[in-house]
């Protein structure tokens, strides 16, 4: 089974995501963070400025008011939607919502894993949509993810299915991204049912799980 590993994620998230939390360990130049939105986002008119947005979501360089953070999410959230500039967008909120050393200083956004779920639930650009999927694993919260993930593992015609799929599985197994043992429990219990129950139906996804039931001795459903 492929591997997807923090160097995928990143690979996949584009360079902005390098560039991004290359540029989160010193004081921005400029302290746009502490300009108005409009002025942020002008910046780069067909993209954002990921740094920035994320010293802003972050609170990286002082407290910043709730208002203005829920305007600036809406804002890049809705850009990335309508948009093929996804990159930027990705490793701002990605960064935005990383727990303790990844991202250093600042605070965590807690609201960061659903601000990339109305991503890849709103946005026609695949590519963009698996880069949501992606970065959830990196984000705090990512247990609350689950419930989304079964859903669109279990969707038809959706070719992200394997990328939720698989982050079920790390989920179960306890894998690079942790979670509490309720959830590992609850993702076990989702990926028996789909076994069971036959309800996966993108062709990779289909391989994936059955590598997955073998390794659990699950056995075959019933025709």
């Amino acid at each position: 089974m492929t591997r997807i590993t923090t160097f995928t994620i990143v690979a996949l998230l584009g360079s902005a995501a390098s560039d991004s939390v290359a540029q989160s360990r010193p004081e921005p130049p400029l302290r746009l963070a502490d300009s108005s939105v409009a002025r942020i986002l002008a910046q780069r008119p067909n993209g954002v400025p990921s740094s920035v947005v994320s010293d802003v979501l972050r609170q990286r360089t002082g407290p910043q008011p709730r208002a203005k953070r829920d305007e600036l999410a809406d804002s890049v959230v809705a850009r990335a939607i309508r948009s093929d500039a996804a990159g930027d967008v990705l490793s701002a909120l990605t960064v935005a919502g990383m727990a303790g050393d990844d991202a250093r200083h600042g605070t965590p956004e807690p609201r960061a894993l659903d601000w990339l779920i109305r991503i890849h639930r709103e946005s026609l650009n695949q590519e963009m949509r698996q880069g949501a999927l992606l970065a959830m694993p990196l984000v705090i919260n990512r247990g609350r993810a689950l419930p989304y993930l079964i859903e669109v593992a279990t969707a038809r015609n959706d070719s992200t299915s394997p990328v939720a799929l698989y982050w079920l599985m790390d989920m179960a197994t306890g894998g690079g991204y942790p979670v509490s043992a309720g959830e590992q429990r609850e993702a076990l219990a989702a990926l028996r049912r789909m076994w069971d129950e036959g309800r996966v139906s993108n062709g990779l996804a289909v391989v994936y799980l059955r590598e997955f039931a073998w390794g659990q001795r699950w056995p075959k459903p019933r025709s």
